[in-house]
């Protein structure tokens, strides 16, 4: 059974290609906690969602939260066709964040900024894929590219616009710390795995690291 798992899940570990930064994206270079998964999709860090949850594993500090902003409850990848429901995720003892163990639901990492803040990492992740529920929201991501617009609206109905600045494929034991931080520009930082399936290990070798900058007048919504 777990071979043929392996099989299902492996047709959607596809190597993102690179993106290159745009000007004022910030720097995912630096080396970071490692995230590693111990599942068959997606990880990154808190205590349980209301859906359940898949661990994410690692050591990410809990930044104090920055500035003020709205509760997100769903995240809409507009070019993608995919709007997903979502909810927050805190960090456990062992600095492990907690997804939603439904692929189409999305955490929200709860000790971060909030979408709307003035400063700071808003991080959203998921699994990309389950083998019972099949490709999950954040799959999207393997396809995402610069300029593509990115939506959370909040739980008041409060519509926030990002525009997508960067995409990279990293292995797990180099998410960037900057996906993180607690303070510099507000940034959203989207995560999900990508890369090869491991079937000996079971889960993928990479994270796909998105990121978005809030879009600021009309201007930048064209």
């Amino acid at each position: 059974m777990l071979a043929v798992a392996g099989l299902l899940l492996l047709s959607f570990g596809v190597s993102a290609i690179l993106s290159d930064p745009v000007a004022g994206a910030p720097d995912i270079s630096t080396p970071a906690p490692r995230l590693q998964s111990g599942g068959p999709a997606a990880e990154v860090a808190g205590s349980p969602s209301p859906t359940g949850s898949g661990r994410m594993g690692g050591q990410v500090a809990r930044p104090p939260r920055p500035g003020s902003g709205i509760l997100p409850a769903r995240l809409r990848l507009p070019r993608q066709h995919v709007t997903a429901t979502t909810v927050p995720m805190g960090v456990d003892a062992s600095g492990a964040l907690d997804l939603p163990a439904d692929p189409h639901v999305v955490g929200w990492w709860s000790g971060g900024a909030l979408p709307g803040s003035t400063a700071g990492s808003v991080v959203i992740a998921g699994h990309v894929d389950e083998v019972s529920r099949g490709r999950g929201a954040l799959a999207a991501l393997l396809d995402i590219s610069v300029d593509d617009p990115v939506e959370v609206t909040g739980q008041q109905g409060t519509v926030l616009q990002y525009r997508v600045t960067a995409r990279h494929t990293l292995p797990k034991s180099q998410l960037p710390r900057r996906a993180f931080q607690a303070d510099g520009p507000p940034v959203l930082t989207l995560v999900t795995c990508g890369g090869p399936y491991d079937r000996s290990r079971h889960h993928y070798r990479d994270n796909v690291v998105v990121t978005a900058a809030p879009v600021t007048d009309e201007g930048d919504r064209q």
